[in-house]
């Protein structure tokens, strides 16, 4: 891949020693579809492929896949990615004059993100997510008679769109990057639970008051 310049803003959680620097950029749907892999590709252990598979599930490939071509509204939240390979660089950005103060704190968390090309990409959290963009932007012939066969087609600029990706990075030898990406692979998907019966119910309930209510202003 071709090296990259990402707007990015710098950032880090956890200790010193076992904790993350990471870097928040936006990322086009075409960069996304090409470019990030799944976590099982990084595996050489493939009894662990039972539980990455579900990134591959029919409700990615169909749910969500139409939900991304008939949605106008349609919205995804950030995918986390680890990037391994390459050397990332990040320079900070310093305002040119008084007047672009105001996004400048000082700390040297605002810049360009720089990969040199050499990066592979996997995602950790929004499996499901890259699956449907994949699927959507598929342009071979299999994947075109998919979009045909559940009724969709891409929608005019997509693959210009863009979302928020994460992107965290880590050195060390292999078996060391390996391992801490698979601890924070279990984390992030571990720790992550279904909406329960109710509260989807209230949350339903919710989008109905909020539309009704906005259907009567526009009425009035």
């Amino acid at each position: 891949m071709a090296a990259k310049l990402y707007p990015a803003l710098k950032l880090n959680m956890g200790s010193e020693d076992e904790g993350w620097v990471y870097y928040a950029i936006k990322m086009r749907m075409r960069d996304v579809a090409g470019s990030i892999g799944f976590a099982e590709d990084f595996e050489e252990n493939k009894t662990l492929d039972n539980i990455y598979q579900r990134a591959r599930s029919s409700r990615a490939k169909n749910e969500m896949v139409r939900f991304l071509a008939n949605r106008e509204d349609r919205f995804y939240s950030s995918i986390v990615v680890a990037a391994r390979g390459g050397a990332p660089s990040f320079a900070e950005i310093k305002p040119a004059d008084e007047k672009q103060e105001f996004f400048y704190d000082g700390n040297g968390d605002y810049g360009i993100l720089k990969f040199d090309g050499g990066e592979d990409y996997y995602a950790l959290d929004g499996q499901h997510r890259v699956t449907s963009i994949k699927t959507l932007l598929d342009t071979t012939v299999e994947g075109r008679n998919h979009l045909e066969k559940i009724g969709v087609s891409v929608p005019e600029g997509f693959k210009d769109e863009s979302v928020s990706v994460i992107i965290v990075t880590t050195s060390g030898d292999d078996e060391a990057w390996r391992k801490k990406y698979r601890r924070l692979f279990s984390a992030l998907n571990r720790n992550a639970k279904p909406v329960d019966l109710r509260m989807s119910f209230e949350i339903s309930k919710l989008a109905c008051s909020f539309l009704g209510m906005n259907k009567r202003i526009w009425d009035t």
